[in-house]
């Protein structure tokens, strides 16, 4: 399980690269990973928000969105995978 300063590290890592960006889709890998929120209503919430701010409050790593907010905990194997849109690729979200 990740430490304070694991999250941290990826909070600072993740700022530059993700700020002012626009989350065109949301994939979850293992639903159980939201529980008790579905995938598709987390989708809706977040999908065409812009990311404002990145953040960490104890081990939890958070999104300000420019409407609500995201928030991660890395749990026992620590892996949060996020994929940048490669330039000129558009269209729906791909579930």
């Amino acid at each position: 399980m990740p430490e304070l300063p694991e999250v941290e590290a990826v909070a600072r890592a993740l700022r530059p690269l993700v700020r002012g960006q626009r989350i065109r889709c949301l994939h979850v890998f293992h639903a159980i990973a939201l529980k008790p929120q579905l995938p598709a209503a987390a989708a809706r919430i977040v999908e065409g928000r812009s990311v404002r701010e990145v953040f960490r409050r104890g081990k939890y790593l958070f999104l300000a969105l420019d409407r609500g907010a995201g928030e991660m905990h890395f749990r026992f194997d620590g892996q949060l995978v996020w994929f940048f849109e490669r330039q000129g690729t558009t269209g729906a979200c791909q579930r």
